[in-house]
């Protein structure tokens, strides 16, 4: 597999733009860093949630998101379709690290 370097791309100017404005997201965002551990532990549960709530619905699993969320932070006995909501609890069992 061959790598390309940035000296094989010629950027025009639309895309010149678009690659400052990154760049300037990017360091607005770095200002930022380190995010606080509350806001972290925040992100890194929606993600988690939103991640199982995906996965769960390409397999035909009918839990919402809410639902979801449900049976991750309090369990099983949090919503009535109990079969999909052990099945969200042993996906969750494989992707926590």
């Amino acid at each position: 597999m061959e790598l390309w370097l940035p000296e094989h791309f010629a950027i025009d100017g639309a895309s010149a733009g678009l690659l400052a404005d990154i760049a300037e997201t990017a360091r607005q965002i770095d200002q930022y860093r380190p995010l606080p551990a509350d806001a972290v532990t925040r992100i890194e549960d929606d993600l988690l949630a939103e991640r199982v709530y995906s996965s769960n619905a390409i397999e035909g699993n009918t839990l919402d998101l809410r639902e979801t969320v449900m049976v991750l932070k309090e369990g099983v006995n949090a919503v009535t379709k109990k079969r999909e909501a052990r099945i969200t609890c042993s996906t969750i069992e494989g992707t926590r690290v």
